[in-house]
């Protein structure tokens, strides 16, 4: 049976992709086989991955920034460039849409403050087709943790949704797909989020002190349209 690759490069000690991702198949009663790839260690093989014969690919979000160019990321740049040429589905969750997005020729910045909590993100016309977006409204919120982003789209990508700070929160490239947003997490980590590093979403925004941050945060609900998109990509990978 072909399996799902996870490329967990999530280096945060409070989250490990894969329990979280468990989580979502638990939680949404969705049985997929799949096999995690330390995407952060040096001799990670992606020949064998390739060799496999994937059934499809996700990658995690990661606290690294994709222009600083790690080994680690030509590599798994050059996976990405692999998987478009045998057209082996790939979508990338908040870094893993921005890695995706460097691989195939966009540019990746950094926007003047955080995005950071629940925001609306809204589709394009374009969208309406995708098979991914399938039964998505036009307005959606989402949870967001990122100050990168995708500036500029790679030659043929299609941009699909923007929010007010990004330009680009979802993209398309023939079966590769980005989200800038994480349709993986839930409200609670944002708030584990919070205690950990708060003072940088107060340093660099959006918020102007903790009081502000709190009184803000207190009202998120989870947003459950982005966990539909990551459902359908996943039931298009299981379906005969």
């Amino acid at each position: 049976m072909k399996t799902l690759y996870l490329i967990d490069i999530l280096d945060d000690p409070d989250h490990h992709f894969e329990q979280v991702f468990q989580r979502f198949l638990d939680t949404e009663e969705l049985s997929i086989p799949y096999y995690r790839v330390d995407g952060l260690h040096p001799k990670t093989h992606y020949t064998r991955v390739l060799e496999s014969q994937p059934t499809g690919v996700i990658i995690s979000g990661s606290l690294q920034s994709v222009y600083d160019r790690a080994p680690w990321m030509l590599a798994l740049e050059e996976f990405i460039r692999e998987c478009h040429r045998q057209d082996i589905p790939v979508l990338g969750l908040c870094f893993g849409h921005q890695i995706i997005a460097s691989a195939m020729g966009g540019t990746v910045e950094t926007l003047r403050s955080w995005e950071f909590g629940v925001h609306p993100v809204f589709l394009q016309h374009t969208a309406k087709t995708h098979p991914w977006l399938k039964n998505i409204p036009p307005q959606f919120d989402t949870i967001q943790v990122h100050q990168d982003h995708v500036s500029q789209l790679p030659p043929k990508a299609q941009s699909l949704a923007a929010s007010e700070k990004t330009p680009h929160q979802i993209f398309a490239l023939d079966r590769l797909m980005g989200v800038q947003f994480h349709p993986e997490y839930t409200v609670d980590m944002l708030h584990t989020i919070i205690r950990k590093r708060h003072q940088k979403f107060v340093d660099k925004g959006p918020f102007t002190s903790d009081v502000h941050l709190q009184a803000v945060a207190q009202h998120w609900t989870l947003p459950e349209t982005p966990r539909q998109i990551l459902k359908n990509f996943l039931l298009e990978l299981i379906s005969p």
